[in-house]
């Protein structure tokens, strides 16, 4: 090695230069070069514990997928209640005779031979059931949705509750999961409703009427107009869509009903005065002859009535009397009542 400074050859080992004195830096001691199969060893081993790395995180990965995908899965992420043309719905104050859905929407997974039910039930303020559907469902990783749709005619004024259960069973597991909702429907009858109780109504009092009109037609009294008069009644009832148009059937039938009421008591008061004034003739026979025996015992006819004695009774409280014309042989005799008169 040479001096940096004079040039002068340093002996080895020697710090300083011998000759001018100037400091000499120590040599880099030389580097052994390694041979090629020792490198090509340990690349071989770098390599070799990468792939065992990555081969592991793969097992590791494919361990975990196969056990979540045995996994049973049963998850209800959202149970909402809409309105079948998609307007806006407040659940506080939900209307009658709208169409309804409830929408449920979850997530379930298991596999072939394993089960998985999903119940929506609706029951009202009182805890009673209103409507339960079951429905089987798929296994999937991804979200799925199911609808069930209905209608509400009726409501006391309650809130109404919704829940939705979600169950998947293998064996003896089983995983469930459930979300309700709550929504009020104020109290009163849909259009629908009040049509159809309407409609039944009116056909209970056409049927009414129908029997009354056969009743006074069976005694004899003349119900043509009447009949017609249900007839139409009846054809407008069948195409009545709306409760205004079935009310006036329902009037038409109350008036055919009071006619017949009429006509059949009139009939029958008019029958009970035929009987009545039968009977009465039938009496008035009876003393004719009562008095022509007392005249013939007697030569005479009594001052009174009362003389015979038992007299019979005008159904109708008549009283009886009679006039002799003396003048005949035999005498001439008429009987009277005072309601009946001479019959």
């Amino acid at each position: 090695m040479n001096c940096p400074d004079c040039g002068s050859e340093v002996p080895p080992g020697k710090r300083f230069c011998t000759s001018c004195g100037a400091p000499v830096a120590e040599p880099t001691p030389p580097v052994t070069p390694v041979k090629g199969r020792k490198k090509t060893v340990l690349i071989v081993g770098i390599v070799v514990l990468a792939f065992l790395f990555v081969c592991g995180a793969a097992a590791g990965i494919i361990i975990w997928r196969v056990a979540e995908g045995n996994k049973l899965i049963a998850e209800i992420t959202s149970v909402e209640l809409k309105r079948a043309d998609e307007k806006s719905l407040s659940l506080k104050d939900v209307p009658l005779d709208t169409n309804l859905r409830i929408e449920v929407s979850y997530r379930a997974r298991f596999k072939e031979g394993d089960r998985g039910k999903l119940s929506i039930t609706l029951v009202d303020g009182n805890g009673e059931e209103v409507r339960a559907n079951t429905y089987d469902v798929k296994s999937s990783g991804s979200r799925q949705t199911k609808a069930d749709k209905f209608f509400m005619s009726y409501s006391e004024g309650e809130t109404f509750k919704v829940t939705a259960e979600l169950k998947v069973t293998r064996d003896k597991v089983t995983r469930k999961d459930s979300q309700s909702l709550e929504y009020y429907v104020a109290a009163g009858k849909g259009e629908e409703m009040q049509f159809d109780e309407a409609k039944a109504a009116a056909t209970a009092r056409l049927e009414e009427a129908t029997n009354a009109v056969k009743e006074i037609s069976g005694m004899g009294i003349n119900s043509s107009d009447l009949a017609q008069l249900l007839t139409g009644s009846i054809d407008r009832l069948k195409a009545a869509t709306t409760v205004d148009e079935v009310n006036p059937v329902v009037a038409d039938a109350d008036a055919v009903i009071k006619e017949c009421a009429n006509r059949k008591a009139q009939f029958q008061a008019q029958q009970q005065q035929n009987q009545a004034r039968d009977t009465c003739r039938s009496n008035q026979a009876v003393l004719r002859q009562r008095l022509r025996a007392y005249y013939d015992e007697g030569g005479n006819f009594p001052d009174s009535m009362s003389y015979l004695g038992n007299l019979p009774k005008c159904p109708s409280g008549g009283t009886y009397s009679y006039q002799a014309d003396l003048s005949t042989d035999p005498p001439g005799l008429t009987v009277y009542c005072s309601v009946h008169g001479a019959l």
